[in-house]
This record gives structure tokens, C-alpha cells and sequence, in this order.
């Protein structure tokens, strides 16, 4: 099961208890439905007129770029810019597949 798929299921469950544990099985239902959420990989958003390239989580605006130093042999030392898998602030799962 896919966790769109468990979302798609927690959003469609029915509560059959009292009114009060209906209350903390919703409010449940939707704690879990938002850490779910942040496991299906979402494309960056990319920060314009920014250089090298700066790419931000769509959940919450941190940036999840990192800029690497490297040994480039005769170049010397030259600069690369990764996505990183996962937002450090949010903890949103990023798609690192984006234009670069």
C-alpha cells in the first residue's frame, strides 16, 4: 500500500464510537493523514533570480539545497549544487528528479 493510497483510506473511514472518541479518531485521522502526506515526494520550488540555482520544499519554503565543494582536478575547486532527499525543517520527502 502506498501511503496516497492509506491517505485516500483514512480520509474515507467512517467512526462508529461516541461522540468524543470520534473527536480523537478525526483529529487522529488527520495528524496521521499529514505525516503521510510528507512521504510522497514533492518537486522543489525553484528561487528565481538566484545564483547557482536555490530550489525550496513546497511544503513549508525552507531551502533543501546544499552547495558542495569538489576538487575538479586542473579546474581546482569547483561548486555543485545538490537537492537534498528530504526537507530538514519539515521533513517533507523531496523528488530530487528537477531540471538543475
Amino acid at each position: 500500500m502506498t501511503a496516497q493510497e492509506a491517505i485516500d483510506i483514512l480520509r474515507n473511514a467512517a467512526w462508529l464510537g461516541s461522540d468524543a472518541d470520534r473527536e480523537r479518531t478525526e483529529e487522529a485521522i488527520e495528524v496521521a493523514i499529514k505525516m503521510l502526506d510528507k512521504e510522497i515526494p514533492k518537486k522543489p520550488k525553484l528561487f528565481e533570480r538566484i545564483y547557482p540555482k536555490q530550489w525550496a520544499c513546497p511544503n513549508c519554503g525552507y531551502s533543501v539545497t546544499s552547495l558542495h565543494e569538489y576538487q575538479a582536478g586542473a579546474f581546482g575547486t569547483m561548486t555543485k549544487t545538490v537537492i537534498e532527499s528530504r526537507c530538514l525543517y519539515c521533513g517533507q520527502v523531496i523528488d530530487t528528479e528537477v531540471e538543475k
